[in-house]
């Protein structure tokens, strides 16, 4: 067996007292060195190696897997880390590492909610230390191709808007609101749907809408017809429509052009939810 190696980012309290550490050991099935865990009786070692700190402890929490141990100090002392809420609470990690296991307690339920003196409101359930951590650990999960793909997609979504701020003048398609910072760029067909580029990028694939109308249209509650006159869904309470201002005059398009019809037919078949009601 190769001489062990430990991670010291961390640690588990001994009964005694000892700190006991993550260690690597070589797995002969695999022919590579990697940590040990175990499912509570038996090793896994066909398993893929876990060579990072952070897969392990997504191992420990997500999977209810134990780790191996061992004491850097007194070798002999190693064993099984059994899971329990009590036990999970015991975990020790550097700076580095503590937002990591703070995500993975609270993921696994087991999170309390602390009060500050003088304060009339809970704590933030996660810390700006543990969001931070917890994006670096997603976007980890993602492989090379699916972060190019996101960055393309965000440069592409941002192009989209350009062009629609262009085809409306910088103005609300609906209401005429005319201040660029607050509209948005929202696809009829959805990015993802798209066949091509060209597809995606056409600015008579969208409408350029403000905040609220942009969610209602993003999220299927109102469509258009080829005539550009709105149409709600059932699903929209008409009192929610009061509660956003929208109750009242019909809603239309202040334009629409041939190139929108395709576009919008997609929307009404595949985003709109379910039975209408005219405005």
């Amino acid at each position: 067996m190769s001489q062990p190696r430990f991670d010291e980012s961390l640690w588990f309290e001994h009964t005694n007292g000892t700190r006991l550490h993550p260690w690597w050991r070589h797995a002969t099935k695999r022919g590579r060195t990697a940590f040990w865990v175990s499912d509570g009786s038996n090793l896994i070692e066909d398993a893929d190696p876990i060579e990072s700190i952070e897969d392990l402890i997504r191992e420990v929490f997500d999977r209810g897997r134990s780790v191996w141990l061992r004491s850097k100090q007194t070798p002999a002392i190693t064993g099984l880390y059994r899971l329990g809420e009590q036990a999970i609470r015991r975990w020790g990690a550097t700076a580095v590492v503590k937002p990591l296991v703070e995500v993975a307690i609270r993921q696994a339920g087991s999170a309390t909610h602390n009060i500050s003196p003088g304060s009339m409101r809970d704590e933030p359930r996660m810390s700006a230390a543990t969001l931070a951590a917890m994006l670096t650990t997603d976007m980890a999960k993602l492989g090379a191709t699916e972060r190019e793909a996101l960055v393309r997609q965000r440069v592409g979504q941002s192009l989209f808007r350009d062009a629609l701020l262009d085809l409306w003048d910088g103005k609300c398609a609906v209401s005429g609101l005319d201040v660029p910072e607050l509209l948005r760029a929202s696809h009829a067909k959805p990015w993802a749907e798209c066949a091509s580029d060209a597809e995606r990028l056409d600015p008579f694939n969208g409408l350029l809408l403000a905040p609220h109308l942009d969610a209602l249209f993003d999220r299927g509650y109102v469509t258009f017809d080829k005539r550009g006159k709105a149409i709600w869904s059932a699903a929209m309470p008409e009192e929610a429509c009061a509660a956003l201002g929208l109750a009242g005059p019909t809603f239309v398009l202040r334009w629409i052009d041939p190139r929108h019809v395709s576009y919008l037919d997609y929307h009404r078949a595949h985003i709109f939810r379910g039975t209408s009601r005219r405005a």
